[in-house]
């Protein structure tokens, strides 16, 4: 005759098992290791600035432990918003701190800003959002 597993060693294993699917998904979700998660950024904005010739200037710090890449980047200044183009680099690695540049794409509408005016200017990031800053044009 055979004999089956002790009910109680048999849950012992269930709760084992699944305690440890708990922390591997918890793990992962968190990027407390590195797997799919490959960390996590975290980027802050220590400076920027718009300038009246449509320059823009954003100096960037990554205090996270992974990488990010910026996929788009816009200005939006009295109610029209302005692509912004030829970005000086677009992957923030980790600890990443420094100067990103580009242009106010002003071919579809004219940019004519006055110094002291306010705007918003938007980086938009693959795995951080929409980080938005208020500007004053310089």
């Amino acid at each position: 005759a055979r004999r089956a597993i002790s009910p109680v060693i048999a849950t012992v294993i269930i709760v084992a098992v699944a305690i440890a699917i708990s922390i591997a998904v918890a793990g992962w979700l968190f990027g407390l290791w590195g797997g799919f998660a490959g960390g996590s950024p975290a980027i802050q904005v220590s400076y920027a600035q718009v300038k009246t010739d449509g320059s823009v200037s954003v100096y960037l710090v990554n205090q996270g432990s992974g990488s990010d890449e910026i996929i788009g980047a816009e200005l939006i200044y009295n109610n029209t918003t302005y692509p912004i183009i030829n970005l000086s680099q677009t992957t923030i690695e980790a600890n990443f701190s420094g100067e990103i540049t580009g242009t106010v794409d002003t071919t579809n509408a004219a940019f004519n800003p006055n110094a002291g005016d306010s705007a918003t200017l938007k980086l938009y990031f693959e795995k951080s959002g929409v980080v938005s800053i208020p500007v004053t044009i310089s």
